[in-house]
Parts: C-alpha cells; sequence; structure tokens
C-alpha cells in the first residue's frame, strides 16, 4: 500500500509541473511473465505485486503496460489477485510478423550493407526466400532470426551470402546450436563442469505446465571464481547468454535463446538429468 501510494504521489507530482497537466506517466513492465517464473520471488511478494498493480491502476493517474508471452497467459486466468487484475485491464493480443515484414527483417539490413544474395542455379530462388520460408515454418523469433543472419554474415566472403554457408551454419535454426556446440567443445572439463553450475542458476522449471524456463540471475548470487567469470564472459561474447546492468551494478545474466533449452543436446539431456533437482529447488525457493 505504501508503494502504491508513492507511485501515486509521484505521478500526481509529475501532472502537478507546468506542461504537464494533461500528461499521464505510463510503466512499462517487459518480461512479465519472470515475475511468475523467477524462483527468487516468494507467493507472497507475487501477490503483494499484484495489489501494488491494482492500487496504482485504481489511482487513474498512472498507466500501467505489460508485456506477456502468450505461453504464459494461464498465469492471469487463475483465481486470485491476478485474475481481478486481468478482468479489469485492457489486453491486446499482437500477432506476429506477417511474411512481408520477416522479409523485410531479413533484406533491408543486407541491402543497407551492400551485400548480395546468391541464387540457386537450377531454381534462381535467392537465398534470402530460402531463409524468409524456414523463420515462417519454423515459427522462428526476432533474436533467433538475428543470430543465424549475422552468423552468415561473419562467414560471408567479399560481401555474397550463398548457400554453401547458410547450409554449413545449419540453416536458421541450427545455427546457435552450432555456435553452442563449439563454445562447448572449446571448454576443459573443470569448465564444462562450471558452466553447468551457472545452468543450474539462470534455469527453472514452471510449476504450473513443467516446463524449463529461463531466469534471471545475478552474477554475484552464481558464487563464480575467476575461471567461471571466464567462461561466463565466453557465453555472453558469444550471444549464447545476456548481460545487463548499469555502469558499476553487478551484472544480471540469463540465457540469450530459450530454443537452446528445448533444441540444444547438451542443454537437453542437463535438464533431463537434473529436472527433479530443479524443481524441488523451485519449491523450496518459493516457499522461502
Amino acid at each position: 500500500d505504501a508503494a502504491a501510494a508513492d507511485l501515486v504521489r509521484m505521478a500526481s507530482d509529475f501532472q502537478a509541473q507546468e506542461g504537464a497537466v494533461r500528461t499521464v506517466p505510463m510503466i512499462v513492465i517487459d518480461q512479465f511473465e519472470e515475475t511468475f517464473t523467477d524462483s527468487r520471488r516468494t507467493k507472497e511478494e507475487i501477490r503483494g505485486f499484484a495489489r501494488l498493480l491494482q492500487a496504482v491502476k485504481q489511482s487513474n493517474r498512472v498507466i500501467v503496460a505489460a508485456t506477456l508471452r502468450n505461453d504464459f497467459y494461464h498465469y492471469l486466468t487463475g483465481a486470485g489477485e491476478w485474475l481481478k487484475l486481468r478482468q479489469s485491464a485492457v489486453v491486446w493480443d499482437i500477432p506476429g510478423l506477417s511474411a512481408s515484414e520477416f522479409a523485410q527483417v531479413i533484406t533491408e539490413p543486407a541491402a543497407m550493407a551492400g551485400l548480395e544474395w546468391e541464387r540457386d542455379g537450377q531454381t534462381g530462388k535467392p537465398l534470402n526466400e530460402v531463409i524468409l520460408d524456414d523463420a515462417i515454418r519454423l515459427e522462428l523469433t526476432l533474436p533467433l532470426l538475428e543470430f543465424a543472419l549475422t552468423a552468415l554474415v561473419e562467414t560471408s566472403k567479399k560481401g555474397r551470402l550463398t548457400y554453401e554457408d547458410y547450409r554449413a551454419l545449419g540453416g536458421v535454426r541450427g545455427a546457435i546450436q552450432k555456435r553452442a556446440d563449439e563454445i562447448f567443445a572449446s571448454f576443459t572439463e573443470s569448465q564444462r563442469n562450471v558452466f553447468f553450475d551457472i545452468l543450474s542458476g539462470v534455469v527453472t522449471v514452471d510449476p504450473v505446465n513443467g516446463m524449463s524456463v529461463r531466469r534471471e540471475a545475478n552474477v554475484a548470487e552464481l558464487g563464480l571464481n575467476e575461471d567461471g567469470r571466464k567462461v561466463l564472459r565466453t557465453l555472453v561474447d558469444n550471444r549464447l547468454f545476456s548481460a545487463s546492468g548499469g555502469e558499476g551494478e553487478e551484472p544480471v545474466v540469463t540465457i540469450a535463446h530459450e530454443l537452446l533449452l528445448s533444441s540444444w543436446d547438451v542443454m537437453v539431456r542437463w535438464l533431463s538429468s537434473e529436472r527433479e533437482l530443479l524443481e524441488e529447488r523451485h519449491e523450496i525457493d518459493v516457499a522461502e
């Protein structure tokens, strides 16, 4: 209640400023699903956050906008505070990119960089159209498409994007798995053990549907030594992990692409062997 009152008071102060009378502040919450999947949050903290958002909404002085992946929408349809909040909210279902929009994502950056797409010698079909077909068929996310296209450009010769290089990458979906295999193969045995220790800090299990999902972890929370930090830097530098945090702050890290959880053999085997432990840890974290 105190936190909600503070937010409303800040909004009122902002609106009282000259030139801001008709302005309504907006709070944007990205990746809202992490409210529920981050095992560091207790059930009471999650319920308290729902009450906070409800109080802020009822003030009519602040707009709260949140983005939520559709495979986690079930969290807002159960009983309790979240159902009440969803029923009083405006919900927009945002469709994925159309074929023409996907085509622009693929071709326009290449055109700006002066890159050339190879055409198939028999059909005359340019490579960019094959990539477009693959991206739509596999329902590829934009970050994963970006990863594949960047890897293709990095292997291109003389500014020409070729079928040979694309096949060598394993296509749009195989590019991330190929990079992950290369990085894992470069690790020593002890570094591989450290890698699995890091995984245990950035992966949890959704208690509702049993899916393995990524979670954010503070680097300090992972308790890494210098060798462990070297492994983590390698993962981040190769865009398998992402890191965020302001200057002077301890970075927060997570797995960059959730496809790795379901399609990379190394991680799939690890998840299979550690699933029971991950589930138990999640239950303990939520209960605390």
